[in-house]
């Protein structure tokens, strides 16, 4: 399910006249993929995901977009390396980037999602109280797009919910979280715009 509509969505961007595609892949499932739904507790829509493939990647600019200097941003046969649109101001329009789930999974994130904080303060989530800092240790990187901004996976009651960060990370409670299924839809029908990440999220004030 998830790989077709991926395969459908990269085969229309790399046939559209308009657009420069700079990287391009869908990755094979991990080969101890079961091993690794049960060592780390992965809930069903993710392990459902995982099983087809181990993440992708999709990166383009529109021909129209004179800022994107390429030398800069590298040449690759198939994907850049993971973590680089949340290292870099590029000048992308597209971008894809769901992280392969042993990558995701095997670090921790301290200092890039989660900190040290003295003041644990609660937060609210979904009706729920809860500490900040358990909060944002149970947030996952799974799409790393942009310099700015992420989307996280977090796993609540089993269901796992999409929270987009904003101002680097700071903050994954300025928007409402999504559920796994409707994030997959929204960026296939964005065609992975950077622009769009915002307007499929709705404000949580």
């Amino acid at each position: 399910m998830y790989k077709s509509m991926f395969n459908k969505l990269f085969s229309f961007i790399k046939e559209t006249k308009n657009i420069m595609v700079h990287s391009c892949i869908i990755r094979n499932p991990h080969p101890q993929i079961e091993k690794l739904v049960s060592e780390y507790s992965l809930s069903l829509d993710i392990a459902n995901f995982y099983r087809e493939m181990n993440g992708c990647q999709l990166s383009y600019t529109l021909k129209s977009n004179k800022g994107f200097d390429k030398d800069k941003f590298g040449y690759y046969d198939t994907e850049f390396p993971y973590m680089w649109p949340n290292e870099n101001y590029w000048q992308l329009d597209g971008c894809i980037n769901i992280l392969p789930v042993d990558f995701v999974c095997r670090n921790n994130w301290k200092e890039y999602i989660w900190f040290e904080n003295k003041d644990d303060r609660d937060i609210v989530l979904k009706n729920r109280v809860i500490k900040q800092s358990l909060f944002e240790k149970k947030i996952k990187p799974f799409d790393v797009f942009s310099k700015e901004s992420i989307a996280g996976f977090f796993i609540d009651d089993e269901e796992t919910i999409i929270l987009l960060s904003t101002d680097h990370n700071a903050s994954f409670l300025d928007y409402m979280p999504m559920n796994f299924r409707e994030y997959i839809e929204a960026i296939i029908k964005s065609k992975g715009l950077i622009t769009n990440r915002k307007q499929i999220f709705k404000r949580s004030n």
